[in-house]
């Protein structure tokens, strides 16, 4: 029936509450929270995950129509969201009545047919995400970027994930080599380094701090945080910022009550000053040394310009030599590196990593330099939030490839802290190899990739281990010593720190390599593995098996070959070798030559080692080629003339080649002259295996080592994943220098290093499908030759039953069947089994041999498995019957129980969980018993699930209503009403049943074609329009006017409003940057949004009064991109309105069959109603309280058994 309502209307009925607006707003303390199946959970907020993949917009829109909100939704899973009361509320003062509100929230969602579960907020206690102001609200984007200012959610470095893993150490110290450091900054001042040479008491008990004495000698008075090149000094201090903002990025304090957090909680920032804010490269050399001689692992190197300068390189390489990682921002000027050099960035070393700068929605900055061979990675770079050097509670935003790079520094750091033992190398390619490609760095870095923090954390190699010998293959050993072995290990090109290695040697015996710290071992617990080899006093050729094995890891047999040599004759000036005119190739070891009491330092070498001479007398007037390349030590080359050791004279010196080691050099012989040459060691601790070349008009080999792949053949077809490959090397003359090592590699990451030489072997880990096989030589000049590549298939057969066409039986009654699915595929067409895409599945068919149930179980098979029950005629034309993923009884088996009619075929499907795949076992049992039919049909609006069914007598079945974008789910009707969703049927006879759903409406009225519903206004150069694409829903939208350069275009609205939220959808597609859409509330800019944007939903806060909402499109001077406009639609407001009697609401009593009665208000639309119920329509109780946005509300009462419980009324609320 119906009747008007006017202040209040009774009517009798019952119905069912949806109690969504009444609880606390927000529990502060933890006496707040209440106690849920023995756990504390937040009072108000409750989890919920949506049943469809509609947009979260969409779905808050629905549930505003019960007095509620989305509070947050989940961008790794779309569906999942909080819900929190609507608008704040008294909170009930007893934890009991918060229990219960609590509780009745979570049964009306539960049956309001949008959600997959509805459970409570738990109360957890985060240990790994700061409390920092600027991190928690978003400001810090390159860190964790929440979508503020128009970012794009995820395009940051996930650092949030990165510190479940570590936050850093205080081992780990970072050189930041700039305009200082404000070391007093409240964000840096505990994490700043510490010189343990200026700390402490001196002898007459005063600080070492400030008692102006350079303390530990190394020419800096006072040097506690590092120095000050510019000037000299110990103080570097800084007074221009940069410095500052660079380390507030890499290590700000975190939780400490202070907005900033770095991307290290823990680290020890040393500051290298050598910028007022330009610099010298003389100062930062000094800073580089400084920071080798002091323990720095990383340096942070947020500046560059000028050319080339090999002294900037050398101190670099020196840098490199100490095992330190060089991180250099690419530069502002927007160019091509790879063109235009810029330096440091660009000098080509291996503990280089070049920075470009990436804004908020992981664009290139407009000012980053890019080079597709010359800068590696990209980092945040623009509007970077940090501290400055003002005082020491300031901080800024800067843009620049210089607040990139100590993103790239941070993460370094972070890798150091959890993998102490790392070198320079693994850290560097842990970076690298942990980028996330992005489109706009394709083609215009190494990587193409963003940094990712965890990803670098997380990397792992191939599960091939590679060993790696020094001496080396070929080496020189002198007999009767006893030489040292190391073994690097690792899984490329990550170390392995837990192998098993173990060495073989004929006629010596086994060797046991240790990795403990003791000697000759030098580090515990590292990549580098040793032994001591006693080497017979024979000089025979010595042959040496290495084995390594790892947990988890494929082992690798190696072996070396040595050439044992007998203690040099040539140690002294005055027995020098003499050779032939024609030349020669000397084979030795300096481990015990001496240096004699008269003998010149050679290059300029004061710390020159272990000199061996040699005495040659030119021919014919010619060039002469002197060479130690092959050699395994850093070698200096001289040449005099003359017979006394006191008196030589001069003719020529070498030390290293740039960053090769091994010298060489090139001198003009007078014919008759008697040359003296000596090579000798760069100090004590580089003596070893010497290969010594003399060559009368030669010259350094400069000519590319080969590498060729010999088995398997080009376009050869594996069945196993781990292959053995084999093939030879050459060095071609002119000047061969002869072949050290062969390295190999897959898909272009060559990482592992083969067994031999010209004659080489190694093993490769395939991935399924073709992979691409590279195998290079690299000779002892030093030169790496160009790939040779190939390509191997890796093939695994697939199961007999792969395809549906040839699916298996199944025996009608009961039986068992497996498949291996390791080789399975999924066919085009074919259905994601239980809602997951799979990837490998094999296939079965039924037929029932009469009506009755099929069990179906994957139990006992070998991986996750997902399970589905189809009937069709082709995989592409299948319909779901039934699936599941995990059986109830938990583990990662599917068991599915199904009605089934007699002599109809169906098929079944298994497959594995996101691809997993193994040994599958299938086991089915038939039950017969009588089997009855239940049609379900959808109305408009949404779908229903099941379709249809067949269900065993006296069975159930769990229907679900799923509403489409926009609307919601009203009543079932048929062979039954109900409200509930999902519903639980019991199956006693065939029956139809049809849900129904009705739409939501929205405050804007855009759906009327015209801006006239609620009172819009217009300002600006242009008027707003509707428009029909693009809609988020519906069939209407507002657009913005069509503007010119400098224009702008708005959309009003003034009014009274109640306390909560205005949201909105909104698209932009506009010049990023420049243009934009702005959304005022009263004057005041709450958000903006440019660029290429889809829709996307606002939430906007809004007190109870008086506002002006503003929605305004502006352009700037120049420049037109996209449809060079904005977008919004599905406005909703929680606007105040006033009764008015143009709008006559009526009530409506329905009941279902189960006897459960509800009111329907047709009313004034978005006016808030109050509901009450009463026995003797006397005394009344307020049951709900709703807003009607469109004019209606459905309301059911949770306590229609009540017996007398018959009066209702609503009214507007006053």
């Amino acid at each position: 029936m119906k009747t008007k309502v006017s202040s209040a209307t009774l009517l009798r009925g019952a119905m069912l509450c949806i109690l969504l607006a009444a609880s606390v707003a927000v529990a502060q303390t933890t006496n707040d929270w209440v106690k849920v199946n023995g756990h504390d959970a937040h009072p108000t907020r409750l989890l919920v995950k949506f049943k469809n993949e509609a947009s979260v917009a969409s779905h808050d829109n629905q549930i505003r129509q019960f007095g509620a909100r989305v509070k947050k939704n989940f961008k790794l899973m779309s569906r999942l969201a909080v819900i929190d009361e609507d608008r704040a509320q008294p909170a009930p003062a007893d934890s009991s009545a918060r229990r219960a509100n609590l509780l009745n929230r979570m049964d009306a969602l539960k049956q309001s047919g949008l959600f997959e579960y509805v459970e409570p907020d738990y109360i957890v206690h985060a240990t790994l995400a700061p409390t920092d102001a600027a991190f928690t609200n978003g400001t810090l984007w390159g860190l964790r970027n929440i979508g503020v200012l128009g970012g794009t959610p995820g395009a940051d470095i996930s650092a949030t994930n990165a510190w479940d893993i570590t936050t850093g150490s205080t081992n780990v110290i970072v050189g930041v080599i700039d305009t200082g450091i404000r070391y007093t900054h409240r964000d840096l001042a505990a994490q700043m380094w510490r010189n343990p040479g200026e700390t402490g008491l001196d002898s007459l008990g005063r600080n070492k701090a400030t008692n102006g004495v350079d303390d530990d000698g190394n020419g800096y008075i006072d040097d506690v945080f590092g120095i000050n090149a510019a000037n000299d000094s110990g103080n570097p201090i800084d007074v221009d910022d940069h410095g500052t903002h660079v380390s507030g990025t890499i290590g700000a304090a975190a939780n400490d009550g202070n907005p900033h957090v770095g991307v290290n909680w823990k680290v020890r920032l040393m500051a290298l000053k050598c910028l007022n804010p330009s610099g010298t490269t003389s100062d930062a050399i000094q800073c580089i040394d400084y920071a080798i001689a002091n323990g720095a692992k990383v340096l942070n190197n947020s500046w560059g310009g000028g050319g080339y300068e090999q002294a900037l390189y050398d101190a670099i390489d020196r840098a490199r030599a100490a095992g330190v990682l060089f991180v250099a921002a690419a530069g502002n000027d927007g160019e091509n590196n790879d063109v235009v050099p810029h330096y440091p960035a660009n000098y080509q070393l291996d503990n280089i990593i070049s920075v470009a700068a990436l804004n908020r929605n992981d664009g290139l900055a407009s000012f980053s330099d890019f080079g597709s061979t010359t800068v590696h990675i990209g980092a945040p770079g623009v509007a970077i939030y940090s501290s400055t050097s003002g005082s020491d509670t300031e901080y800024q935003s800067f843009n620049g490839t210089s607040m990139a790079t100590p993103h790239v520094t941070g993460v370094a750091a972070l890798i150091l802290a959890k993998f102490p033992g790392a070198d320079y190398a693994e850290v560097r390619d842990r970076v690298l190899f942990g980028a996330v490609p992005i489109p706009s760095l394709a083609g215009r870095c190494t990587t193409g990739g963003r940094l990712n923090a965890y990803n670098s954390l997380t990397l792992t190699g191939s599960g091939v281990i590679n060993v790696k010998v020094n001496p080396p293959n070929g080496s020189f050993i002198l007999a009767s010593s006893t030489q040292s072995i190391v073994a690097t290990v690792t899984d490329p090109p990550f170390s392995v720190v837990d192998a098993t290695v173990t060495g073989d040697v004929p006629t010596v015996g086994a060797l046991v390599f240790i990795n403990n710290g003791t000697p000759p071992d030098k580090t515990a617990n590292d990549k580098f593995y040793s032994a001591n080899l006693a080497v017979p006093a024979a000089t025979n050729p010595l042959t040496m098996t290495i084995v390594a094995n790892a947990p988890g890891k494929i082992g690798v047999t190696n072996v070396v070959q040595y050439v044992v040599v007998p203690p040099p004759p040539n140690d002294h000036f005055t027995n020098a070798i003499k050779l032939t005119g024609v030349g020669a190739s000397y084979q030795s070891n300096n481990r015990f030559a001496s240096i004699e009491t008269a003998e010149p330092i050679h290059a300029g070498v004061a710390n020159r080692a272990a000199s061996l001479w040699w005495a040659w007398t030119a021919t014919a007037n010619t060039n002469v080629f002197l060479d130690t390349s092959g050699s395994g030590i850093d070698t200096i080359i001289a040449v005099y003339t003359g017979n006394n050791l006191a008196s030589l004279v001069p003719v020529a010196s070498t030390n290293d080649i740039g960053p090769k080691l091994q010298a060489y050099l090139s001198f003009n012989a007078t014919v008759g002259e008697t040359y003296r040459i000596v090579v000798c060691s760069t100090s004590t601790n580089s003596t070893g295996s010497l290969l010594f070349r003399i060559t009368p008009g030669g010259g350094p080999d400069t000519t590319l080592p080969l590498a060729f792949i010999n088995s398997p053949l080009n376009g050869a077809i594996a069945t196993s994943n781990l292959v053995t490959f084999s093939g030879t090397a050459a060095d071609p003359s002119p000047n061969s220098s002869g072949i050290v090592e062969v390295q190999l590699g897959l898909a272009g990451q060559i990482g592992g290093n083969a067994s031999g030489t010209t004659n080489w072997s190694g093993t490769i880990l395939l991935s399924e499908g073709l992979n691409s096989i590279q195998a290079r030589a690299v000779d002892a000049a030093g030169n790496i030759g160009n790939p040779a590549t190939i390509f191997v298939t890796y093939y695994v057969p697939g199961p007999t039953n792969d395809f549906f066409a040839n699916a298996v039986t199944l025996n009608p009654v009961s039986g068992s069947s497996a498949a291996n699915t390791t080789g399975a595929t999924k066919e085009i067409g074919e259905p994601s089994h239980a809602g997951n895409g799979g990837g490998k599945s094999v296939w079965w068919k039924y037929t029932a041999p009469q009506d009755g149930v099929l069990n179906l179980s994957t139990a006992g098979s070998g991986f996750d498995t997902l399970l589905g029950l189809y009937q069709g005629g082709s995989v592409a034309g299948l319909t779901e019957i039934a699936s599941n993923d995990d059986a109830p009884s938990g583990g990662n088996k599917s068991a599915i129980s199904q009605a089934v009619i007699s002599n109809q075929t169906y098929y079944v499907a298994v497959d594995g969980f996101d691809g997993v795949s193994g040994v599958v076992n299938i086991t089915n049992f038939f039950a017969p018993t009588t089997v009855f039919h239940v049609t379900v049909n959808s109305g408009a609006g949404g779908t229903a699930s099941p379709a249809s069914t067949d269900v065993a007598s006296g069975g159930s079945v769990v229907l679900t209503a799923s509403p489409n974008p926009n609307f919601l789910f009203d009543i079932w009707s048929g062979a039954f009403s109900s409200l509930n969703n999902p519903l639980t049927v019991t199956v006693t006879s065939n029956m139809t049943l049809t849900a129904n759903f009705r739409s939501v409406s929205f405050t804007d009225g855009f759906e009327t074609g015209t801006f006239t519903n609620i009172g819009w206004t217009f300002s600006g150069n242009q008027p707003w329009i509707i428009t029909t694409n693009p809609v988020s829903a519906g069939n209407f939208a507002a657009r913005s006017g069509f503007i010119g350069h400098n224009q702008s275009s708005a959309l009003k609205y003034a009014g009274t409003f109640q306390n909560g939220d205005v949201t909105f959808d909104y698209k932009v597609s506009c010049e990023p940057n420049f243009d934009a859409l702005e959304f005022y509330v009263d004057n005041v800019l709450e958000q903006s949004w440019g660029g290429e944007l889809g829709w996307a939903t606002h939430v906007q806060p809004l007190t109870a009064g008086t506002h002006t909402l503003e929605w305004r499109y502006v352009k700037d001077g120049s420049l037109v991109a996209g449809q060079d406009a904005a977008f919004i639609d599905n406005v909703n407001l929680p606007l105040a309105v006033a009764p008015t009697a143009v709008f006559q609401a009526m009530l409506q009593i329905r009941t279902t069959t189960d006897g459960t009665k509800f009111v329907d208000l047709t009313g004034q639309p978005n006016q808030t109603y109050v509901f009450q119920a009463s026995s003797d329509a006397v005394n009344w109780q307020p049951f709900a309280t709703n807003v009607a946005v469109g004019g209606f509300i459905r309301v059911v009462d949770p306590y229609s058994t009540v017996p007398g419980r018959s009066f209702y009324r609503a009214f507007a609320k006053p």
